[in-house]
């Protein structure tokens, strides 16, 4: 299953970027449907340091090869777009968090890095999308299987 989008904005967040996610289809701006525990591959010319634009996500089985997976995901509960710098807060202490509880490791101790995709100003506005997701990468290699209590 292929779902477009883009991604804007890339800002540092403990060693890896953070992104605001726009999803673009028949020229409006609605949120993307992606949900813990989904597989996807990422495009070959990916940069989490330096932030990368794709205009697809690939998601896959888990047993199927891939490098990155959805580990966790929340509902941002505030009443207008907090701005960039807010949700970048709030992503820094939920996604390292959710990774641990996901993989079964700390963050730091891991060979996976963590990047959260987050609504930007245009989506939370005309999507009402409020979902900050918390996407777990293998750099190093595609896997055929599940981050989920990998250790890894």
């Amino acid at each position: 299953m292929t779902k477009k989008f883009s991604l804007t904005k890339p800002r540092l967040f403990g060693g890896a970027a953070v992104f605001a996610l726009l999803l673009a289809g028949c020229g409006s701006t609605v949120a993307i449907d992606l949900q813990t525990g989904d597989c996807l591959q990422l495009p070959e010319d990916y940069d989490l340091q330096g932030g990368f634009e794709m205009t697809s996500v690939n998601t896959t089985k888990c047993s199927e090869p891939h490098d990155a997976q959805v580990i966790g995901q929340e509902e941002l509960q505030y009443a207008e777009f907090p701005g960039l710098d807010v949700i970048q807060e709030d992503a820094a202490a939920f996604c390292s968090a959710a990774f641990e509880e996901f993989v079964g490791t700390p963050l730091a101790e891991s060979q996976l890095d963590v990047f959260p995709l987050s609504p930007t100003e245009d989506s939370w506005n005309k999507a009402e999308d409020r979902t900050l997701l918390c996407i777990a990468v293998n750099t190093t290699s595609q896997v055929s299987d599940t981050f989920k209590n990998s250790g890894r």
